[in-house]
């Protein structure tokens, strides 16, 4: 009797480091710190994942980012080339 006691006892001890242990892990993998060391790490890894299949988007058809880039440059300026023309159409005027 008293050797089953026993080795209860030891399964209970050895259960409690187990948990105690996991609890530990958990409450590292859990930690603020943690967290925002993986969400950077996991932003960083897709961001440089978009940067390398950007480029190679480039380098396979330059003429279409050619273009894209004029259009957005053409977006952006759109105010300034306005001006341009409306200034460009009364000197035709004077």
């Amino acid at each position: 009797m008293t050797t089953s006691v026993t080795a209860a006892e030891l399964r209970a001890q050895a259960a409690r480091a187990r948990l105690s242990g996991t609890v530990g892990e958990l409450q590292e993998r859990l930690s603020p710190r943690s967290l925002a060391r993986e969400a950077t790490q996991g932003l960083a890894d897709t961001a440089d994942r978009a940067a390398r299949a950007g480029v190679d988007t480039v380098r396979d058809n330059p003429g279409k980012a050619a273009g894209a880039v004029a259009v957005a440059v053409a977006f952006l300026a759109r105010h300034q080339i306005a001006r341009l023309l409306r200034k460009g159409k009364r000197n035709l005027t004077d």
